[in-house]
Protein backbone atom coordinates (compact mmCIF):
# COMPACT_ATOMS: atom_id res chain seq x y z
CA UNK A 1 0.00 0.00 0.00
CA UNK A 2 1.02 3.61 -0.45
CA UNK A 3 0.15 6.77 1.39
CA UNK A 4 -2.02 9.32 -0.39
CA UNK A 5 0.37 11.54 -2.32
CA UNK A 6 0.47 15.26 -1.58
CA UNK A 7 1.95 16.36 -4.92
CA UNK A 8 2.66 15.37 -8.51
CA UNK A 9 6.24 14.27 -7.86
CA UNK A 10 5.19 12.15 -4.88
CA UNK A 11 2.66 10.46 -7.18
CA UNK A 12 5.40 9.71 -9.74
CA UNK A 13 7.52 8.09 -7.04
CA UNK A 14 4.69 5.80 -5.87
CA UNK A 15 3.03 5.04 -9.22
CA UNK A 16 5.44 2.21 -10.19
CA UNK A 17 4.36 0.16 -7.16
CA UNK A 18 1.17 -0.71 -9.06
CA UNK A 19 3.15 -2.90 -11.48
CA UNK A 20 6.13 -3.79 -9.33
CA UNK A 21 6.27 -7.48 -8.43
CA UNK A 22 7.61 -9.06 -5.25
CA UNK A 23 10.68 -11.20 -4.71
CA UNK A 24 10.03 -14.93 -5.02
CA UNK A 25 10.34 -15.54 -1.27
CA UNK A 26 6.90 -13.92 -0.75
CA UNK A 27 3.43 -14.59 -2.21
CA UNK A 28 2.04 -11.49 -3.92
CA UNK A 29 -1.45 -11.16 -2.42
CA UNK A 30 -2.58 -9.04 -5.32
CA UNK A 31 -5.31 -6.74 -3.93
CA UNK A 32 -3.84 -3.86 -5.89
CA UNK A 33 -2.01 -0.92 -4.33
CA UNK A 34 -4.62 0.96 -2.29
CA UNK A 35 -3.90 4.51 -1.17
CA UNK A 36 -4.25 5.03 2.58
CA UNK A 37 -4.45 8.17 4.67
CA UNK A 38 -1.21 8.92 6.54
CA UNK A 39 -1.98 12.53 7.48
CA UNK A 40 -2.24 13.79 11.03
CA UNK A 41 0.92 15.73 11.80
CA UNK A 42 2.87 14.18 14.67
CA UNK A 43 3.80 10.50 14.89
CA UNK A 44 0.94 9.51 17.20
CA UNK A 45 -1.73 11.19 15.09
CA UNK A 46 -0.17 9.85 11.90
CA UNK A 47 -0.12 6.27 13.21
CA UNK A 48 -3.73 6.53 14.35
CA UNK A 49 -4.83 7.84 10.94
CA UNK A 50 -2.86 5.14 9.16
CA UNK A 51 -4.26 2.42 11.42
CA UNK A 52 -7.85 3.43 10.69
CA UNK A 53 -7.23 3.59 6.96
CA UNK A 54 -5.43 0.23 6.80
CA UNK A 55 -8.02 -1.55 8.95
CA UNK A 56 -10.64 -0.59 6.37
CA UNK A 57 -8.79 -2.86 3.91
CA UNK A 58 -8.77 -5.87 6.28
CA UNK A 59 -11.87 -7.47 4.67
CA UNK A 60 -10.34 -7.12 1.19
CA UNK A 61 -7.14 -8.87 2.38
CA UNK A 62 -9.01 -11.77 3.95
CA UNK A 63 -11.49 -11.88 1.05
CA UNK A 64 -8.59 -12.34 -1.36
CA UNK A 65 -7.38 -15.35 0.66
CA UNK A 66 -10.78 -17.02 0.21
CA UNK A 67 -11.44 -15.84 -3.35
CA UNK A 68 -14.59 -14.00 -2.31
CA UNK A 69 -16.80 -13.31 -5.34
CA UNK A 70 -19.23 -10.45 -5.98
CA UNK A 71 -22.14 -12.58 -4.76
CA UNK A 72 -20.35 -13.16 -1.43
CA UNK A 73 -19.48 -16.82 -2.00
CA UNK A 74 -16.02 -18.11 -1.15
CA UNK A 75 -13.55 -20.85 -2.04
CA UNK A 76 -10.47 -22.30 -0.33
CA UNK A 77 -8.60 -22.78 -3.62
CA UNK A 78 -6.03 -20.01 -3.01
CA UNK A 79 -5.43 -21.28 0.52
CA UNK A 80 -4.82 -24.78 -0.87
CA UNK A 81 -2.58 -23.53 -3.70
CA UNK A 82 -0.37 -21.52 -1.39
CA UNK A 83 -0.24 -24.36 1.07
CA UNK A 84 1.03 -26.69 -1.65
CA UNK A 85 3.55 -24.12 -2.92
CA UNK A 86 4.93 -23.57 0.58
CA UNK A 87 5.48 -27.30 1.08
CA UNK A 88 9.00 -28.62 0.84
CA UNK A 89 9.84 -32.12 -0.33
CA UNK A 90 9.65 -33.50 3.19
CA UNK A 91 6.07 -32.22 3.56
CA UNK A 92 5.26 -33.62 0.15
CA UNK A 93 6.66 -37.06 0.98
CA UNK A 94 4.56 -37.18 4.15
CA UNK A 95 1.45 -36.23 2.18
CA UNK A 96 2.09 -38.83 -0.51
CA UNK A 97 1.99 -41.53 2.18
CA UNK A 98 -1.08 -40.09 3.88
CA UNK A 99 -4.78 -40.30 3.09
CA UNK A 100 -5.30 -36.67 4.14
CA UNK A 101 -4.43 -33.64 2.00
CA UNK A 102 -2.47 -31.48 4.44
CA UNK A 103 -1.94 -28.58 2.02
CA UNK A 104 -5.17 -26.91 3.18
CA UNK A 105 -4.08 -26.96 6.81
CA UNK A 106 -0.69 -25.55 5.86
CA UNK A 107 -2.38 -22.85 3.81
CA UNK A 108 -4.54 -21.80 6.78
CA UNK A 109 -1.35 -21.39 8.83
CA UNK A 110 -0.10 -18.89 6.27
CA UNK A 111 -2.93 -16.46 7.06
CA UNK A 112 -1.10 -15.57 10.25
CA UNK A 113 1.90 -14.63 8.08
CA UNK A 114 0.08 -11.95 6.09
CA UNK A 115 2.00 -8.65 6.08
CA UNK A 116 1.29 -5.25 4.56
CA UNK A 117 3.93 -2.62 3.78
CA UNK A 118 2.89 1.02 3.54
CA UNK A 119 5.21 3.47 1.75
CA UNK A 120 4.83 7.15 2.58
CA UNK A 121 6.92 9.69 0.63
CA UNK A 122 7.30 12.69 2.93
CA UNK A 123 9.56 14.90 0.84
CA UNK A 124 10.82 15.19 -2.74
CA UNK A 125 13.67 17.58 -3.47
CA UNK A 126 14.94 18.58 -6.91
CA UNK A 127 17.83 20.72 -8.05
CA UNK A 128 19.96 21.21 -11.16
CA UNK A 129 23.67 21.66 -10.54
CA UNK A 130 26.20 23.17 -12.91
CA UNK A 131 29.53 21.34 -12.68
CA UNK A 132 32.69 22.89 -14.07
CA UNK A 133 35.13 20.56 -15.81
CA UNK A 134 38.66 21.49 -16.87
CA UNK A 135 40.90 19.92 -19.52
CA UNK A 136 44.55 20.67 -18.82
CA UNK A 137 47.03 20.70 -21.67
CA UNK A 138 50.76 21.14 -21.48
CA UNK A 139 52.26 24.42 -22.71
CA UNK A 140 54.67 22.40 -24.85
CA UNK A 141 53.81 19.72 -27.40
CA UNK A 142 56.78 17.68 -26.17
CA UNK A 143 55.76 15.08 -23.62
CA UNK A 144 58.93 15.83 -21.68
CA UNK A 145 58.16 19.55 -21.55
CA UNK A 146 57.91 19.56 -17.78
CA UNK A 147 61.51 18.31 -17.42
CA UNK A 148 62.76 20.66 -20.11
CA UNK A 149 61.08 23.59 -18.36
CA UNK A 150 62.75 22.62 -15.11
CA UNK A 151 66.17 22.41 -16.80
CA UNK A 152 65.55 25.75 -18.46
CA UNK A 153 64.69 27.27 -15.11
CA UNK A 154 67.87 25.86 -13.56
CA UNK A 155 69.99 27.31 -16.38
CA UNK A 156 68.36 30.70 -16.87
CA UNK A 157 66.39 31.38 -13.75
CA UNK A 158 63.22 31.88 -15.80
CA UNK A 159 59.91 30.47 -14.69
CA UNK A 160 58.61 27.42 -16.62
CA UNK A 161 55.72 27.88 -18.99
CA UNK A 162 52.28 27.84 -17.34
CA UNK A 163 49.89 25.08 -18.48
CA UNK A 164 46.85 26.34 -20.31
CA UNK A 165 43.39 25.02 -19.48
CA UNK A 166 40.05 25.00 -21.22
CA UNK A 167 36.87 24.14 -19.37
CA UNK A 168 33.25 23.24 -19.98
CA UNK A 169 30.11 23.07 -17.91
CA UNK A 170 27.85 20.07 -17.54
CA UNK A 171 24.47 20.00 -15.84
CA UNK A 172 23.15 17.35 -13.49
CA UNK A 173 19.57 16.78 -12.30
CA UNK A 174 19.53 15.56 -8.70
CA UNK A 175 16.45 14.11 -6.99
CA UNK A 176 16.31 13.25 -3.31
CA UNK A 177 13.35 11.68 -1.53
CA UNK A 178 12.59 11.03 2.11
CA UNK A 179 10.13 8.28 2.95
CA UNK A 180 8.75 6.11 5.72
CA UNK A 181 7.99 2.40 5.42
CA UNK A 182 5.57 0.81 7.93
CA UNK A 183 5.00 -2.93 8.31
CA UNK A 184 1.59 -4.21 9.48
CA UNK A 185 0.58 -7.78 10.25
CA UNK A 186 -2.84 -9.41 9.99
CA UNK A 187 -3.75 -10.59 13.50
CA UNK A 188 -5.19 -13.96 12.52
CA UNK A 189 -5.59 -16.01 15.69
CA UNK A 190 -7.93 -18.75 16.91
CA UNK A 191 -10.60 -16.26 17.99
CA UNK A 192 -10.60 -14.38 14.66
CA UNK A 193 -10.61 -17.66 12.75
CA UNK A 194 -13.59 -18.99 14.76
CA UNK A 195 -15.59 -15.81 14.12
CA UNK A 196 -14.72 -15.92 10.43
CA UNK A 197 -15.94 -19.51 10.09
CA UNK A 198 -19.11 -18.93 12.13
CA UNK A 199 -20.16 -15.57 10.66
CA UNK A 200 -18.60 -15.15 7.21
CA UNK A 201 -17.47 -18.45 5.68
CA UNK A 202 -19.80 -18.86 2.71
CA UNK A 203 -18.71 -21.76 0.46
CA UNK A 204 -19.78 -21.74 -3.17
CA UNK A 205 -21.11 -25.27 -2.82
CA UNK A 206 -23.66 -24.12 -0.19
CA UNK A 207 -24.19 -20.34 -0.49
CA UNK A 208 -25.74 -18.51 2.47
CA UNK A 209 -27.32 -15.10 1.78
CA UNK A 210 -27.20 -14.11 5.46
CA UNK A 211 -23.45 -14.64 5.66
CA UNK A 212 -22.94 -12.77 2.42
CA UNK A 213 -24.87 -9.80 3.86
CA UNK A 214 -22.94 -9.98 7.16
CA UNK A 215 -19.67 -9.28 5.33
CA UNK A 216 -20.38 -5.55 5.52
CA UNK A 217 -19.75 -5.82 9.27
CA UNK A 218 -16.51 -7.76 8.91
CA UNK A 219 -13.41 -6.36 10.57
CA UNK A 220 -10.01 -8.01 10.70
CA UNK A 221 -7.34 -6.31 12.83
CA UNK A 222 -3.90 -5.37 11.54
CA UNK A 223 -1.20 -4.13 13.90
CA UNK A 224 2.03 -2.28 13.26
CA UNK A 225 5.13 -4.40 13.92
CA UNK A 226 8.02 -2.39 12.45
CA UNK A 227 8.87 0.90 10.78
CA UNK A 228 11.85 2.84 9.44
CA UNK A 229 12.67 6.15 7.78
CA UNK A 230 15.21 6.55 5.00
CA UNK A 231 16.23 8.72 2.06
CA UNK A 232 17.39 7.95 -1.48
CA UNK A 233 19.13 10.00 -4.15
CA UNK A 234 19.48 9.65 -7.91
CA UNK A 235 21.12 11.85 -10.54
CA UNK A 236 21.53 12.12 -14.29
CA UNK A 237 23.46 14.33 -16.71
CA UNK A 238 21.18 16.66 -18.70
CA UNK A 239 21.32 19.54 -21.14
CA UNK A 240 20.90 23.03 -19.77
CA UNK A 241 17.75 23.61 -21.83
CA UNK A 242 16.06 20.35 -20.80
CA UNK A 243 12.99 20.45 -18.55
CA UNK A 244 13.31 18.58 -15.21
CA UNK A 245 13.77 14.84 -15.82
CA UNK A 246 10.93 13.72 -13.54
CA UNK A 247 10.99 10.25 -15.12
CA UNK A 248 13.92 9.55 -12.80
CA UNK A 249 11.44 9.42 -9.94
CA UNK A 250 10.20 6.03 -11.18
CA UNK A 251 13.59 4.52 -10.30
CA UNK A 252 13.00 4.92 -6.57
CA UNK A 253 10.24 2.30 -6.14
CA UNK A 254 12.41 -0.84 -6.70
CA UNK A 255 15.06 0.55 -4.35
CA UNK A 256 12.44 1.37 -1.72
CA UNK A 257 11.07 -2.16 -1.93
CA UNK A 258 14.50 -3.76 -1.68
CA UNK A 259 15.33 -1.64 1.37
CA UNK A 260 12.03 -2.64 2.97
CA UNK A 261 12.62 -6.37 2.38
CA UNK A 262 16.17 -6.20 3.73
CA UNK A 263 15.41 -4.10 6.80
CA UNK A 264 12.12 -5.72 7.79
CA UNK A 265 13.68 -9.16 7.38
CA UNK A 266 16.26 -8.21 9.99
CA UNK A 267 13.55 -7.01 12.40
CA UNK A 268 10.93 -9.76 11.88
CA UNK A 269 12.11 -13.37 12.05
CA UNK A 270 9.03 -14.68 10.19
CA UNK A 271 10.25 -12.90 7.05
CA UNK A 272 13.54 -14.81 7.06
CA UNK A 273 13.76 -18.19 5.30
CA UNK A 274 14.32 -21.04 7.76
CA UNK A 275 14.57 -24.80 7.31
CA UNK A 276 15.79 -27.88 9.18
CA UNK A 277 19.14 -29.41 8.31
CA UNK A 278 18.56 -32.57 6.26
CA UNK A 279 22.12 -33.88 6.26
CA UNK A 280 25.34 -32.66 7.79
CA UNK A 281 28.69 -32.55 6.00
CA UNK A 282 27.92 -31.82 3.31
CA UNK A 283 25.32 -29.69 5.01
CA UNK A 284 22.00 -29.62 3.13
CA UNK A 285 18.61 -27.99 3.66
CA UNK A 286 15.47 -27.72 1.54
CA UNK A 287 15.74 -24.08 0.59
CA UNK A 288 16.38 -22.68 -2.86
CA UNK A 289 15.42 -20.13 -5.46
CA UNK A 290 11.79 -20.22 -4.28
CA UNK A 291 13.01 -18.61 -1.05
CA UNK A 292 15.26 -16.23 -3.05
CA UNK A 293 18.43 -17.88 -1.75
CA UNK A 294 21.59 -16.95 -3.67
CA UNK A 295 25.14 -18.25 -3.63
CA UNK A 296 27.14 -16.79 -0.72
CA UNK A 297 23.99 -15.81 1.23
CA UNK A 298 24.64 -16.01 4.95
CA UNK A 299 22.66 -18.24 7.35
CA UNK A 300 23.16 -19.17 10.98
CA UNK A 301 22.78 -22.68 12.36
CA UNK A 302 20.52 -22.83 15.42
CA UNK A 303 19.90 -25.49 18.03
CA UNK A 304 16.60 -25.39 19.92
CA UNK A 305 16.84 -26.22 23.60
CA UNK A 306 14.20 -26.59 26.27
CA UNK A 307 14.92 -25.32 29.73
CA UNK A 308 13.07 -24.27 32.84
CA UNK A 309 12.11 -20.98 31.20
CA UNK A 310 10.93 -22.58 27.98
CA UNK A 311 12.54 -22.91 24.59
CA UNK A 312 15.71 -21.09 23.60
CA UNK A 313 17.92 -21.02 20.52
CA UNK A 314 21.66 -21.54 20.69
CA UNK A 315 23.76 -20.37 17.79
CA UNK A 316 26.06 -23.11 16.51
CA UNK A 317 27.83 -21.40 13.64
CA UNK A 318 27.64 -19.56 10.32
CA UNK A 319 26.86 -21.29 7.02
CA UNK A 320 26.73 -19.87 3.51
CA UNK A 321 24.83 -21.05 0.47
CA UNK A 322 27.25 -23.01 -1.70
CA UNK A 323 25.04 -24.65 -4.33
CA UNK A 324 21.45 -23.42 -4.68
CA UNK A 325 18.70 -25.65 -6.05
CA UNK A 326 16.04 -24.31 -8.40
CA UNK A 327 12.79 -25.18 -6.64
CA UNK A 328 10.31 -22.61 -7.98
CA UNK A 329 7.58 -25.20 -8.50
CA UNK A 330 5.31 -27.22 -6.23
CA UNK A 331 7.31 -29.87 -4.39
CA UNK A 332 7.10 -33.36 -5.86
CA UNK A 333 9.30 -35.22 -3.40
CA UNK A 334 12.27 -35.38 -5.80
CA UNK A 335 13.78 -31.89 -5.54
CA UNK A 336 17.39 -31.96 -4.40
CA UNK A 337 18.22 -29.87 -1.33
CA UNK A 338 20.62 -26.94 -1.54
CA UNK A 339 24.15 -27.34 -0.22
CA UNK A 340 25.59 -25.03 2.41
CA UNK A 341 29.12 -24.64 3.72
CA UNK A 342 29.86 -24.00 7.37
CA UNK A 343 32.32 -21.20 8.07
CA UNK A 344 33.17 -21.51 11.72
CA UNK A 345 31.41 -22.64 14.87
CA UNK A 346 30.41 -25.91 16.52
CA UNK A 347 29.31 -29.16 14.95
CA UNK A 348 25.91 -29.07 13.25
CA UNK A 349 23.61 -32.10 13.37
CA UNK A 350 20.64 -33.06 11.17
CA UNK A 351 17.44 -31.65 12.62
CA UNK A 352 18.96 -28.35 13.67
CA UNK A 353 17.69 -25.27 11.84
CA UNK A 354 19.39 -22.77 9.60
CA UNK A 355 17.95 -19.25 9.33
CA UNK A 356 18.81 -16.48 6.90
CA UNK A 357 20.82 -13.63 8.40
CA UNK A 358 21.97 -11.40 5.58
CA UNK A 359 25.22 -9.51 5.91
CA UNK A 360 27.06 -7.10 3.63
CA UNK A 361 29.33 -9.84 2.29
CA UNK A 362 32.32 -7.72 3.31
CA UNK A 363 35.33 -8.62 5.42
CA UNK A 364 38.00 -6.30 6.75
CA UNK A 365 41.38 -7.44 7.98
CA UNK A 366 44.10 -5.41 9.63
CA UNK A 367 47.58 -6.35 10.76
CA UNK A 368 51.28 -5.86 10.21
CA UNK A 369 53.38 -6.82 7.20
CA UNK A 370 56.94 -8.06 7.68
CA UNK A 371 59.56 -8.61 4.98
CA UNK A 372 63.30 -8.83 4.45
CA UNK A 373 62.82 -5.97 1.99
CA UNK A 374 63.67 -2.68 3.76
CA UNK A 375 60.85 -0.81 2.01
CA UNK A 376 57.97 -3.19 2.79
CA UNK A 377 57.48 -3.32 6.55
CA UNK A 378 54.41 -1.62 7.98
CA UNK A 379 50.71 -1.69 8.81
CA UNK A 380 48.41 -3.43 6.32
CA UNK A 381 44.64 -3.24 5.80
CA UNK A 382 42.51 -5.27 3.36
CA UNK A 383 38.82 -4.86 2.45
CA UNK A 384 37.04 -7.53 0.38
CA UNK A 385 33.52 -8.16 -0.89
CA UNK A 386 31.83 -11.26 -2.32
CA UNK A 387 29.58 -9.30 -4.73
CA UNK A 388 31.54 -10.63 -7.71
CA UNK A 389 31.14 -14.17 -6.41
CA UNK A 390 27.40 -13.67 -6.04
CA UNK A 391 27.09 -12.26 -9.55
CA UNK A 392 28.86 -15.26 -11.12
CA UNK A 393 27.52 -17.83 -8.58
CA UNK A 394 31.08 -18.58 -7.54
CA UNK A 395 31.08 -19.35 -3.80
CA UNK A 396 33.64 -17.79 -1.44
CA UNK A 397 35.16 -15.67 -4.21
CA UNK A 398 36.25 -12.16 -3.24
CA UNK A 399 37.29 -8.94 -4.92
CA UNK A 400 39.08 -6.45 -2.73
CA UNK A 401 41.65 -3.74 -2.21
CA UNK A 402 44.64 -3.56 0.09
CA UNK A 403 46.61 -0.73 1.64
CA UNK A 404 50.07 -0.97 3.19
CA UNK A 405 51.73 1.94 5.00
CA UNK A 406 55.46 1.17 5.16
CA UNK A 407 58.16 3.06 7.00
CA UNK A 408 61.88 2.65 7.55
CA UNK A 409 64.78 4.50 9.17
CA UNK A 410 68.55 4.17 9.42
CA UNK A 411 68.86 3.41 5.71
CA UNK A 412 72.28 3.52 4.04
CA UNK A 413 71.85 5.35 0.74
CA UNK A 414 75.34 4.70 -0.62
CA UNK A 415 73.78 2.03 -2.77
CA UNK A 416 71.84 4.62 -4.73
CA UNK A 417 73.10 6.91 -7.46
CA UNK A 418 72.78 10.55 -6.49
CA UNK A 419 74.77 13.72 -7.08
CA UNK A 420 78.03 13.05 -5.28
CA UNK A 421 78.06 16.42 -3.56
CA UNK A 422 74.93 15.42 -1.65
CA UNK A 423 77.06 13.13 0.50
CA UNK A 424 78.67 16.16 2.04
CA UNK A 425 75.85 18.67 1.58
CA UNK A 426 75.01 21.02 4.41
CA UNK A 427 71.43 22.19 4.85
CA UNK A 428 70.28 25.71 5.58
CA UNK A 429 70.35 24.91 9.31
CA UNK A 430 73.87 23.55 9.13
CA UNK A 431 72.90 19.85 9.29
CA UNK A 432 75.13 17.46 7.36
CA UNK A 433 73.43 14.89 5.11
CA UNK A 434 74.66 11.46 6.23
CA UNK A 435 74.31 8.49 3.82
CA UNK A 436 73.56 5.99 6.58
CA UNK A 437 70.74 7.88 8.29
CA UNK A 438 68.03 8.20 5.66
CA UNK A 439 64.36 7.78 6.71
CA UNK A 440 61.29 7.33 4.56
CA UNK A 441 57.78 6.02 4.22
CA UNK A 442 55.76 4.41 1.50
CA UNK A 443 52.21 3.62 0.51
CA UNK A 444 51.09 0.63 -1.53
CA UNK A 445 47.52 0.48 -2.86
CA UNK A 446 46.33 -2.53 -4.79
CA UNK A 447 43.46 -4.68 -6.01
CA UNK A 448 43.20 -8.38 -5.29
CA UNK A 449 41.23 -11.54 -6.05
CA UNK A 450 40.95 -14.43 -3.60
CA UNK A 451 38.94 -17.57 -2.92
CA UNK A 452 38.46 -19.35 0.38
CA UNK A 453 38.76 -23.15 0.67
CA UNK A 454 37.61 -24.71 3.92
CA UNK A 455 39.71 -27.56 5.30
CA UNK A 456 37.28 -28.98 7.86
CA UNK A 457 33.58 -29.72 8.09
CA UNK A 458 33.04 -27.01 10.71
CA UNK A 459 34.94 -24.50 8.58
CA UNK A 460 37.18 -23.20 11.34
CA UNK A 461 40.34 -23.60 9.21
CA UNK A 462 40.56 -22.22 5.71
CA UNK A 463 43.06 -21.53 2.94
CA UNK A 464 42.72 -18.41 0.79
CA UNK A 465 44.82 -18.29 -2.41
CA UNK A 466 45.30 -14.64 -3.36
CA UNK A 467 46.75 -12.64 -6.22
CA UNK A 468 47.08 -8.88 -6.38
CA UNK A 469 48.53 -5.95 -8.28
CA UNK A 470 49.82 -3.04 -6.26
CA UNK A 471 50.90 0.51 -7.07
CA UNK A 472 53.85 1.35 -4.84
CA UNK A 473 55.10 4.79 -3.85
CA UNK A 474 58.17 5.50 -1.70
CA UNK A 475 59.48 8.83 -0.46
CA UNK A 476 62.55 9.68 1.60
CA UNK A 477 61.34 12.18 4.14
CA UNK A 478 64.32 12.87 6.39
CA UNK A 479 67.99 12.37 7.10
CA UNK A 480 69.02 12.00 10.70
CA UNK A 481 67.28 14.75 12.64
CA UNK A 482 66.56 16.76 9.48
CA UNK A 483 63.03 16.51 8.09
CA UNK A 484 62.84 17.66 4.49
CA UNK A 485 60.79 20.79 3.95
CA UNK A 486 60.60 23.60 1.45
CA UNK A 487 63.52 25.52 3.05
CA UNK A 488 65.79 22.59 3.86
CA UNK A 489 68.35 23.37 1.14
CA UNK A 490 68.13 27.15 1.03
CA UNK A 491 71.51 28.83 0.85
CA UNK A 492 73.29 25.91 -0.78
CA UNK A 493 75.70 26.99 -3.54
CA UNK A 494 76.08 23.62 -5.28
CA UNK A 495 73.19 24.34 -7.66
CA UNK A 496 70.28 22.15 -6.61
CA UNK A 497 67.32 24.34 -7.63
CA UNK A 498 64.76 21.55 -7.51
CA UNK A 499 65.64 20.64 -3.94
CA UNK A 500 65.30 24.27 -2.98
CA UNK A 501 61.88 24.57 -4.63
CA UNK A 502 60.35 21.26 -3.52
CA UNK A 503 62.66 19.52 -1.09
CA UNK A 504 59.74 17.82 0.63
CA UNK A 505 58.96 15.80 -2.52
CA UNK A 506 62.40 15.74 -4.16
CA UNK A 507 63.15 12.13 -3.30
CA UNK A 508 59.96 10.34 -4.40
CA UNK A 509 59.73 7.11 -6.38
CA UNK A 510 57.08 4.82 -7.79
CA UNK A 511 56.70 1.34 -9.29
CA UNK A 512 54.26 -1.56 -9.52
CA UNK A 513 54.20 -5.07 -8.04
CA UNK A 514 52.36 -8.30 -8.86
CA UNK A 515 51.97 -10.71 -5.93
CA UNK A 516 50.69 -14.21 -5.33
CA UNK A 517 50.25 -16.02 -2.05
CA UNK A 518 47.97 -18.05 0.15
CA UNK A 519 46.46 -17.13 3.49
CA UNK A 520 45.81 -19.57 6.31
CA UNK A 521 43.14 -18.62 8.83
CA UNK A 522 41.17 -19.86 11.81
CA UNK A 523 37.73 -18.62 12.85
CA UNK A 524 36.98 -17.57 16.41
CA UNK A 525 33.32 -16.64 16.11
CA UNK A 526 32.92 -13.61 13.83
CA UNK A 527 36.68 -12.93 14.00
CA UNK A 528 39.40 -14.88 12.23
CA UNK A 529 43.15 -14.87 12.86
CA UNK A 530 44.98 -15.04 9.55
CA UNK A 531 48.56 -15.38 8.35
CA UNK A 532 49.06 -14.45 4.70
CA UNK A 533 52.48 -15.13 3.13
CA UNK A 534 52.94 -13.48 -0.27
CA UNK A 535 55.61 -13.42 -2.97
CA UNK A 536 55.82 -10.16 -4.90
CA UNK A 537 57.52 -9.31 -8.19
CA UNK A 538 58.28 -5.61 -8.00
CA UNK A 539 59.49 -3.50 -10.87
CA UNK A 540 62.45 -1.14 -10.57
CA UNK A 541 61.65 2.12 -8.82
CA UNK A 542 61.55 5.19 -11.05
CA UNK A 543 61.89 8.75 -9.90
CA UNK A 544 58.53 10.38 -9.54
CA UNK A 545 57.71 13.34 -11.76
CA UNK A 546 60.72 15.70 -11.65
CA UNK A 547 62.66 14.17 -8.75
CA UNK A 548 66.35 15.05 -8.49
CA UNK A 549 67.44 11.64 -7.31
CA UNK A 550 68.14 8.89 -9.81
CA UNK A 551 68.41 5.18 -9.08
CA UNK A 552 70.98 2.76 -10.44
CA UNK A 553 68.47 1.47 -12.99
CA UNK A 554 68.37 4.82 -14.81
CA UNK A 555 70.73 4.42 -17.80
CA UNK A 556 70.84 8.18 -18.45
CA UNK A 557 72.40 8.97 -15.10
CA UNK A 558 76.17 8.73 -14.69
CA UNK A 559 77.30 6.64 -11.77
CA UNK A 560 78.58 8.77 -8.92
CA UNK A 561 78.89 6.11 -6.24
CA UNK A 562 82.32 6.26 -4.67
CA UNK A 563 84.48 3.30 -5.55
CA UNK A 564 84.73 0.56 -2.98
CA UNK A 565 82.60 -2.13 -1.47
CA UNK A 566 79.16 -1.19 -0.20
CA UNK A 567 77.97 -2.03 3.27
CA UNK A 568 75.42 -4.84 3.58
CA UNK A 569 72.71 -2.27 4.35
CA UNK A 570 73.60 -0.17 1.31
CA UNK A 571 73.69 -3.22 -0.96
CA UNK A 572 70.30 -4.32 0.36
CA UNK A 573 68.75 -0.92 -0.38
CA UNK A 574 70.33 -0.81 -3.85
CA UNK A 575 68.80 -4.20 -4.67
CA UNK A 576 65.42 -3.09 -3.37
CA UNK A 577 65.36 -0.21 -5.87
CA UNK A 578 66.01 -2.53 -8.80
CA UNK A 579 63.65 -5.27 -10.02
CA UNK A 580 63.04 -7.34 -6.89
CA UNK A 581 61.41 -10.51 -5.69
CA UNK A 582 59.81 -9.47 -2.41
CA UNK A 583 58.73 -12.14 0.10
CA UNK A 584 56.41 -10.88 2.82
CA UNK A 585 53.88 -12.08 5.37
CA UNK A 586 50.93 -10.38 7.03
CA UNK A 587 49.57 -11.40 10.41
CA UNK A 588 46.06 -9.98 10.66
CA UNK A 589 42.68 -10.13 12.34
CA UNK A 590 39.69 -10.49 9.97
CA UNK A 591 36.16 -9.36 10.79
CA UNK A 592 33.16 -10.15 8.59
CA UNK A 593 30.24 -7.75 8.13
Amino acid sequence: MVAEESGERERKVLEPFKTLGLTSKFNDHGIGVPAVNASGGDNIARDASLQRSISAHGPAIVGKWFDRAVDGTMSANIVMERGRYSQDDMDRMIQLHSTVDRSGAQGWQLLDLTYVVVYDVTKVEYRRDAVKTADKKSGSSNSGGGILDALNKAATGNAPSTPSSSGSTKYVDIYRIEYTADLYKLQWNDSVEWQFVQRFWNPREAPDAAKAAAWSEAAFPLSKVASFKDFLTTRENVNQSDPPHDELLAKFAPRMQKNAVDRFSKKVSELRPRAPVVEAYPLTARLGTKEDVKVNDRFVALEYKQGRKGYSMKRKGVVRAYKVTRNQTDADGRTLPSTFQQQGGWKVWPGMSIEERHDLGVNVSGGYQVSNDPLSNGAAVTIKTNLLGQAFRFPNFYLGCNLTLANASGLDANGLVMPSLLDSAVTAKGDVIKPGEWKGNGMAIGILLSKEFYLSNRGNFYLEPTMSYTWVNWKFTANGSTTFGDKTFEGMSQGYPKWKDDAENAFSFKTGMFSVGCGLGHHFGPIALEARPMLGFRGAFQYKDDSSWRTTNDPKEELTIEKGDLTDEAESLAKAFRFSVVPSAVLALKIRF
